[in-house]
């Protein structure tokens, strides 16, 4: 939880470091290493279920032995992003790393789940960041996303900082995998050909080529719709619930 610290119990012989920080300032930092270490979110693929921790670190565990020797960690997967994210979601074989509210993050991390089956130097190429500061500019935080009809979507929260709680209601848009046009199949009465070979796996289409900005509050006339908690997808439609503070 963002706003916890941990009790802090006195120590009887503290040294001279120990005596010239500030309550606020020891405050900080056990907050900085708790986000270091706290969980953002889950979830399950096949035999496997994927952990993710706030500055990138992913685990993947057995589902069916849930053993100890049997979890893999892959660090630092924010590549050249130092912000932390606040939730991961997945889609066909790809985990997202959502940016945090916090500190101003603004970069998405798509991460190929493969990337536990591949040695380390190989992990790099497994990764792609997509930065949507260049697109709308900086200042938007989130707090969720979910993937639907071949998008992903970003649950807007608060303004980019711990410190600025004004919500915003943009929702952003981007695409996940490009779909191949399929060819038209000519009407004959001549015997079948021979069947052709299966087409390519669509190639993702992670880029800001594409990106769209939904602002609810503009196109609703309704300036309490912002700050989201989480959102999710069902059918044709998404749904997001608001924050309460």
């Amino acid at each position: 939880k963002p706003n916890t610290c941990p009790i802090l119990i006195p120590n009887p012989n503290p040294s001279p470091n120990t005596l010239t920080l500030t309550k606020a300032k020891r405050k900080e930092q056990w907050e900085a290493e708790l986000r270091k270490k706290s969980g953002v979110d889950g979830f399950a693929v096949g035999d496997y279920g994927y952990f993710t921790q706030y500055y990138g670190n992913v685990f993947r565990f057995d589902l069916v032995t849930f053993d100890n020797n049997n979890v893999i960690l892959r660090e630092g997967l924010n590549i050249s992003s130092t912000h932390p994210f606040e939730d991961c979601f997945e889609k066909d074989g790809y985990g997202y790393f959502v940016p945090s509210p916090y500190y101003g993050g603004t970069v998405v991390v798509r991460f190929d789940l493969t990337i536990f089956d591949s040695d380390e130097d190989s992990v790099s190429s497994l990764l792609k960041e997509l930065d949507i500061s260049g697109v709308f500019g900086g200042n938007l935080g989130f707090r969720s996303g979910f993937a639907g009809h071949g998008h992903g979507y970003l649950v807007p929260s608060n303004m980019g900082s711990s410190f600025n709680y004004a919500g915003h209601g943009k929702v952003v848009r981007f695409d996940l995998l490009t779909e191949p046009e399929p060819e038209p199949v000519p009407e004959t009465t001549e015997p079948e050909p021979e069947p052709e070979p299966e087409p390519p796996e669509p190639e993702a289409d992670f880029s800001t080529a594409h990106m769209e900005m939904l602002n609810i509050p503009e196109v609703t006339n309704n300036s309490l719709l912002k700050d989201f908690a989480f959102g999710f997808a069902a059918g044709d439609y998404g749904y997001m619930v608001n924050n309460e503070y």
